[in-house]
């Protein structure tokens, strides 16, 4: 048994795109409805669907970006540990999360 491979026309990405941005459950009746007019099964459909809302969260989140300082004071190095100059430093909890804040 040999297995065809179909791409999607550009009507039926533009239908499917649409779907993804609305952010509508998969299962539906206007899901189904398509599926049958265009001959497709809804599992590969809803596969689909699932895999571009996925690249639309992955396209979404950046990491934040660590602003540095640059400092004219020295860490000094030695076997196992190193030592930085701190000039303060303190320990806040917010909403359950504790953080260490240290100022150079």
């Amino acid at each position: 048994m040999t297995r065809k491979l179909r791409f999607y026309s550009a009507q039926e990405n533009a239908f499917i795109q649409n779907y993804v941005n609305s952010k509508q459950p998969v299962k539906g009746e206007i899901l189904e409805k398509f599926c049958v007019d265009n001959n497709r099964s809804l599992h590969s459909v809803s596969c689909k669907i699932y895999d571009l809302r996925n690249k639309m969260k992955e396209n979404k989140t950046t990491s934040p970006k660590a602003y540095i300082v640059k400092d004219k004071s020295i860490a000094k190095i030695s076997k196992g540990q190193f030592k930085i100059p701190v000039n303060n430093w303190n320990i806040t909890n917010e909403n359950g999360q504790m953080y260490l804040n240290i100022k150079f």
